[in-house]
């Protein structure tokens, strides 16, 4: 009887006490060998250095005192300002008692996706850093993005300055 149940079939050509004994491998760990490859000592770290070296770099970025953050500044702006609408933007501009310009940034809510509406925020504010150097110091600046279908880099920086050009907000 105890033959029988531990006989083998024809199609079993080794037992188990054939094959030594593995540890179960869990799915999402990496197994002993899979970094064979890979070198054995470290690489050297790669040279830091402040942001501050490059003038190209921290030209192109937003501080916190060139964002209007508050929403009573962004209604301020919006109830005492001036407006310039376009296709695919509207600004509005009111002079402020501050050294620089600040700028605000609003999307509708309704349009289309989150993709898209976050895609056209980061159009929007690269254009914006492109052209920080040419915006006369002293404005609140909230920018609205009204459509966000096929918009490109090149037309919105191009619809920003002519209206930014109408507001007399270029140097």
């Amino acid at each position: 009887m105890i033959g029988t149940i531990f006989s083998t079939s024809k199609h079993e050509k080794t037992s188990p006490s054939d094959h030594p004994a593995q540890a179960p491998t869990h799915p999402r760990l990496p197994r002993a060998d899979a970094h064979a490859g890979r070198a054995q000592d470290p690489q050297s770290p790669t040279a830091k250095r402040s942001l501050a070296a490059d003038p190209h770099l921290t030209r192109a970025t937003f501080r916190a005192r060139e964002r209007l953050r508050l929403t009573s500044r962004f209604w301020a702006v919006r109830r005492h300002g001036t407006l310039a609408r376009g296709q695919a933007l509207s600004v509005w501009a009111l002079r402020s008692d501050g050294p620089v310009t600040r700028i605000g940034l609003r999307i509708q809510r309704g349009l289309r996706g989150s993709v898209a509406r976050n895609r056209s925020k980061r159009l929007m504010r690269e254009a914006i850093r492109r052209h920080k150097d040419a915006l006369a110091p002293g404005w609140d600046l909230v920018v609205i993005i009204h459509r966000v279908n096929d918009i490109s880099q090149v037309s919105l920086q191009q619809e920003l300055m002519k209206l930014l050009a109408r507001l007399h907000i270029l140097r």
